[in-house]
């Protein structure tokens, strides 16, 4: 495995409010992004959520062109990752505010994607709210969901990425210290990730807790 530059960008929020200069911000950046890559581009640049702001999309798509994939640090075959953030999701959905803040309720050693929402109708309340997210991903950036799962490893050269929905309780102004994975299918996730190689694994919250059973096979 040869050397390999990457980046990590996060909290861009490319609709910001009046009065603050967001193409002078761009502008700098672009122009460092450059000067950074005079030695060599990136093979990897990563997005860790909130592009949109409170889910408004209306820039997103023009600003990575211009920041990111038009700008000349990438090299050729390099890949953009986005994970998602709370403001790229709608979260003032009642029905699956309702949901999760039972989810919260309960103890969260217990709770499991696969318990909490087996029944096609609870999938799609809890996952609905990222249509938006989804679709704005793979029409920018080409990347494809696997399946109706909210987490994703992706077998990239020369790394492997391991994409975490930690939004999948977002839904207030508690999300800083309420967002956390609780998934016992996150260790059959793991096992994918091939061996020998660099692992990159993206979310958007530092108050992540993991909780996995005993005899879970970790």
């Amino acid at each position: 495995m040869g050397y390999f530059k990457w980046l990590h960008l996060s909290d861009l929020h490319f609709r910001m409010c009046a009065g603050f200069d967001l193409d002078l911000v761009l502008e700098r950046l672009r122009e460092i992004l450059r000067k950074v890559t005079e030695d060599g581009k990136f093979r990897y640049i990563f997005l860790t959520g909130d592009l949109a702001d409170c889910c408004d999309y209306s820039a997103v798509e023009r600003r990575v062109r211009e920041l990111l994939l038009d700008n000349g640090i990438l090299e050729a075959g390099g890949e953009i990752f986005w994970a998602c953030g709370n403001h790229d999701i709608p979260r003032t959905l009642k029905h699956r505010g309702r949901e999760i803040a039972a989810i919260r309720d309960r103890a969260q050693a217990d709770v499991t994607f696969e318990r909490e929402f087996a029944d096609e109708e609870s999938r799609q309340l809890l996952l609905g709210a990222f249509k938006e997210y989804y679709a704005a991903r793979e029409g920018i950036l080409g990347m494809k969901r696997e399946r109706e799962y909210p987490h994703q490893v992706i077998h990239s050269d020369p790394a492997e990425i391991v994409l975490l929905n930690t939004c999948l309780t977002s839904c207030d102004d508690e999300d800083e210290h309420r967002l956390y994975l609780c998934e016992a299918g996150l260790i059959r996730l793991f096992q994918k990730i091939r061996p020998g190689k660099p692992v990159f694994a993206m979310g958007i919250t530092p108050s992540v807790f993991w909780r996995i059973r005993r005899g879970s096979g970790c």
